[in-house]
């Protein structure tokens, strides 16, 4: 065999070993993500790994891949035409040198579009459509689509044209019984995670009841719940109780300004200077899903605390 012909043999023997060890590794997450009773924390990447690179942008999701993050979230609207693409806000200014609602402008509209870096300064980075995004993440990380509560079937739509049901889980805050009618109507394989959120101390005993009926009717393998005080009935026995007992997963923020715990108690800022007060407080307290903005630095305390390989 030539030198040439031994080098692209070993080139294509590196390249199946890579894939068959992403592969490994989704398998490793979604067991995880089924199986509330493991010591595993799992880890979500809230928007992809967006202090280096665009928020919901190719990079930003390769990046929390690269840093063997679980999973990672991101935020689908609908283009004017029916376009699923990625962008958190219901306008493109913040995030494109661009201007206008998402909804009013059409997909060849955006293409032309470049996304900002974190720093504010323009990038080469287009807007990816959820297609592109799956494609991207397909056998290697679990996917979090925020923002699909409303536009259901035409992610599952997308998710199924790139055989990626299975590793990627919707949300929302909707009605169980209506949500659930919605699901079988679209015949998904996708995870469903329902959000229970709970603003204010005196919507406790609603959230909880809300929380009850969520996970009895949609046997949900995770639930993400949004809370404003420490003291919150959704981490009361009676709550850890029932998530014990349905083997769900709890997922909880850690996001700047919109993390849970009162006075920004538990939000990745302060975990950069006491994490057992900000990341420990939230795993002693039954959360083993983490949405953070710091994924690389989360996993850095896990891994020293035994709690993720």
């Amino acid at each position: 065999m030539s030198i040439h012909g031994r080098y692209c043999e070993i080139v294509w023997l590196l390249s199946l070993a890579l894939s068959v060890n992403a592969q490994n590794n989704l398998t490793k997450i979604q067991q995880d993500f089924e199986n509330a009773n493991t010591k595993t924390v799992l880890v979500a990447a809230h928007r992809g790994e967006h202090h280096h690179y665009p928020e919901n942008s190719l990079l930003s999701i390769q990046a929390a891949i690269d840093l063997s993050v679980d999973i990672v979230e991101i935020d689908v609207r609908q283009t004017k035409d029916g376009q699923l693409i990625l962008m958190h806000d219901k306008t493109i200014d913040r995030t494109t040198n661009g201007k206008g609602k998402v909804t009013d402008l059409t997909w060849k509209q955006l293409q032309s579009l470049r996304l900002k870096n974190p720093d504010g300064s323009l990038s080469d980075e287009p807007i990816p459509t959820l297609k592109q995004v799956m494609l991207l993440a397909k056998g290697k990380i679990m996917v979090n689509l925020d923002k699909s509560q409303g536009i259901y079937p035409a992610c599952v739509q997308i998710l199924k044209e790139t055989g990626t049901e299975h590793q990627a889980i919707l949300k929302g805050t909707g009605d169980p019984v209506k949500t659930q009618a919605i699901l079988k109507s679209c015949d998904s394989q996708a995870f469903y995670m329902p959000i229970v959120v709970v603003k204010t101390q005196d919507k406790d005993v609603w959230g909880f009841q809300h929380y009850q009926t969520t996970a009895q009717i949609l046997q949900p393998e995770s639930i993400e719940i949004v809370f404003r005080h420490n003291n919150t009935a959704l981490l009361s026995p009676a709550a850890l109780a029932l998530t014990h007992t349905g083997d769900i997963r709890l997922w909880g923020n850690s996001l700047n300004g919109i993390g849970a715990g009162n006075k920004g108690e538990h939000e990745d800022e302060l975990a950069r200077t006491d994490p057992d007060a900000t990341w420990g407080w939230l795993i002693a307290h039954g959360i083993s899903v983490i949405q953070t903005d710091e994924p690389e630095r989360l996993l850095q305390y896990l891994r020293s605390k035994g709690l993720h390989d």
